[in-house]
């Protein structure tokens, strides 16, 4: 009798031991995933059973374009998210201190129409030369304010913070078009912030989103196997 209880004892702690540690399911870290994320950031496949699953971020289908479409999308998504910066230098004078007493360094607030116009130039003429004395200047005065941002001296929201970094990873891009997956993987980042900023902003409905997008979605490339 003694012995039977405390088998039942033993079982009852195990199950309970089992019931903390089990793993939650996948529907519910999905879920959580979905609240979080913009569901364009998403590209969603039917499994054999028919169900909805979604790939995370960095399997997204604009990376399986051209890198002439995936530079058009990129460009284009930044010109949709442009208007966050023309607010933000409306409002702000930009700028940044290398350090609490260093006097302030002006950041040029033509800075990103400047350098989408240069990209806008570059991407019509299908890719010429990279010695385009421009898109190089361009590049280079984008460099302060990226490290400022990074060691944070200056202390930009983070919609604007996304459109500088996409505009200035397209230039990024330009300056990698003899290192084609390189090119692609900064373009593909571009894209990303771009999304990101319109989706925080608020500039266009995520049908209107989902609409850009449309327009590129049908240029993915089969995989080669």
């Amino acid at each position: 009798m003694v012995t039977g209880l405390l088998v039942f004892c033993v079982m009852l702690v195990v199950f309970f031991i089992w019931k903390m540690i089990k793993p939650r399911t996948g529907k519910n870290l999905t879920a959580t995933a979905n609240k979080n994320t913009p569901s364009f950031l998403y590209e969603v496949n039917n499994n054999a059973d028919n169900e909805h699953v979604n790939t995370p971020p960095q399997e997204v289908w604009w990376k399986c374009i051209g890198v002439s479409d995936q530079l058009q999308l990129a460009l284009l998504l930044t010109k949709k998210a442009f208007p966050v910066w023309e607010k933000f230098v409306l409002k702000n004078e930009p700028g940044y201190r290398n350090s609490s007493t260093a006097p302030i360094i002006k950041i040029d607030p033509a800075l990103l129409q400047t350098a989408i116009d240069e990209i806008s130039i570059y991407s019509g003429l299908q890719f010429p030369n990279i010695s385009d004395k421009k898109i190089h200047q361009c590049n280079d005065n984008f460099v302060g304010p990226l490290i400022a941002m990074q060691d944070g001296y200056w202390p930009a929201t983070y919609p604007v913070k996304k459109i500088f970094l996409s505009v200035y990873n397209i230039l990024q891009s330009i300056m990698e078009q003899d290192n084609i997956p390189g090119m692609k993987n900064l373009l593909a980042t571009s894209i990303n912030q771009s999304l990101e900023c319109l989706d925080v902003s608020k500039l266009y409905s995520q049908d209107e989103i989902n609409s850009f997008l449309e327009m590129y979605r049908n240029k993915v490339q089969p995989k080669a196997f």
